[in-house]
């Protein structure tokens, strides 16, 4: 038997909810705390697996994790941080692992990331991150790894040949700390 929804109508509605974070968002505010060695107070976390997973990534890169209560997660990433990623197993777990590309490239000027993985919805491709990372200055190769390097980040014009939500968050995320003004043409709104 199909699951179903009865619902009777001409009762007004009444009462409150809170409504939780979303992943989506969820996500990148996470990867921003690279950019800083301040400490970071997130609330309305969804404490959810690939939450879950990416702060597991992140205390391997060095940063400090704390939840404070259920939807509130405390992040330091100190100074004294990797940009090398070493487990792949973490990575391969979710699709928004390729988020750390912005972050430690514009904190450390270099990064070692394993290939992402997460779900598989149709084509997800990675090449217009890596030419939004060339476009501010960035050097790319692809092999069982991402390994990117970047000495001078500079603003850009940058038009993505897609309006990826991943590749506008990673060149923001990049770009935040150049030098100049960056402009992204076809960007994705989400972000």
């Amino acid at each position: 038997q199909m699951e179903h929804f009865i619902i009777e109508g001409q009762a007004p509605l009444k009462g409150t909810i809170e409504p939780s974070g979303n992943k989506n968002e969820a996500l990148p505010a996470l990867m921003s705390c690279l950019l800083t060695d301040e400490e970071i107070i997130l609330n309305n976390m969804p404490k959810i697996q690939d939450v879950k997973t990416t702060c597991s990534i992140l205390m391997e890169l060095g940063v400090n994790v704390e939840w404070i209560s259920d939807t509130c997660l405390k992040l330091h990433a100190p100074k004294n941080l990797t940009y090398s990623i070493p487990s792949q197993i973490l990575c391969s777990k979710i699709r928004a692992s390729i988020l750390l590309l912005g972050p430690l490239l514009s904190r450390f000027g270099k990064v070692k990331l394993p290939l992402p993985g997460g779900d598989v919805i149709g084509a997800r491709r990675i090449d217009t991150h890596f030419e939004a990372i060339k476009a501010l200055g960035g050097n790319i190769t692809l092999h069982n790894q991402i390994e990117a390097s970047i000495t001078h980040i500079h603003g850009a014009q940058i038009f993505l040949d897609e309006p990826s939500v991943t590749a506008t968050e990673n060149t923001i995320l990049l770009a935040v700390l150049a030098q100049g003004t960056t402009n992204i043409y076809n960007a994705a709104c989400e972000p």
